[in-house]
């Protein structure tokens, strides 16, 4: 008795979230599988079963989106990740002006994706963008590189992009879980005689397990859905070498007008998503 009256309170506080959360997520899961099984083009809806999903293993570009979302995902996250922990670990050493660079260091997530795309459609001009220009002075290029407009190119400029945007979140996530580590512990592996590359992998990494596994989960998950930026500096292109699942999605369902197909393909990539992160998880529990 006494354990109901003291989780009632708490009932009473997350009720409402959990309504919201199921008017805005739970109910439009649902609607987008019923969609899913009908021919629906925002005028006439026609139940037509699982059509949908035997057409997506016979739609080569539906294949070619998913495996650049793969490319895209895995690349950056790793990238970034790496990045991340090393910016992270310099950030967390008492280095003066340290909370200017943090702060400084935040100003890429601030910015809003459509101007992020802006900013970076005219550093990759392949006529006056000033990328182009530094790699020819230093000799790495000998003509300007349309790096949007190549499909060898395209998708690691997208990755890059993506770094610049993403970066000072994982950042700030991994130096929160580096400060959250108890000092004494690497007290006592100096004691022991750990040096710094011992005090990394049996302090720091063991450390930052959880922090890793969420910042990591989140990561795959943002960048499996990442849209903004791609759609408006490629819109899939050049010759759909840059298009990815939930582009490819708004394609179908808004250009072409076949929303049971769009759900259908917005459904089997979050299918796809939860065995991603699943097994994500569960390999970085093991391994650190």
């Amino acid at each position: 008795m006494r354990v109901n009256i003291r989780r009632q309170p708490v009932l009473v506080f997350i009720l409402p979230a959990a309504i919201v959360l199921a008017l805005f997520t739970t109910f439009p899961l649902f609607f987008s599988i019923e969609i899913s099984l009908t021919q629906f083009d925002f005028t006439t809806m026609n139940f037509i079963g699982t059509n949908n999903y035997v057409r997506l293993f016979g739609d080569s570009l539906f294949y070619r989106s998913l495996m650049n979302t793969i490319i895209f995902t895995l690349a950056g996250v790793v990238f970034c990740f790496t990045f991340s922990l090393g910016t992270a670990l310099l950030l967390n050493e008492k280095i003066r002006f340290r909370g200017l660079f943090r702060a400084l260091f935040l100003l890429p997530w601030i910015v809003p994706g459509t101007v992020a795309a802006a900013i970076w459609m005219c550093l990759l001009s392949p006529s006056y963008g000033i990328f182009n220009y530094y790699l020819q002075q230093l000799g790495l290029i000998s003509s300007f590189v349309p790096w949007l407009g190549n499909t060898d190119t395209v998708l690691p400029a997208l990755t890059l992009i993506s770094l610049w945007k993403f970066a000072p979140w994982y950042t700030i996530a991994l130096l929160a879980g580096l400060q959250s580590i108890p000092e004494h512990l690497y007290e006592a592996a100096k004691i022991d005689g750990a040096g710094k590359i011992a005090r990394f992998r049996y302090v720091t990494l063991p450390g930052l397990k959880t922090v890793a596994i969420i910042v990591l989960s989140l990561g795959v998950i943002w960048r499996w859905n990442h849209f903004d930026i791609v759609w408006f500096l490629t819109g899939g292109g050049p010759a759909f070498a840059s298009h990815l699942v939930v582009t490819y999605t708004y394609l179908v369902s808004f250009s072409l007008f076949e929303a049971g197909y769009g759900a259908a393909i917005s459904v089997f990539s979050i299918i796809c998503l939860v065995a991603f992160v699943v097994v994500l998880t569960r390999e970085i529990r093991r391994g650190l």
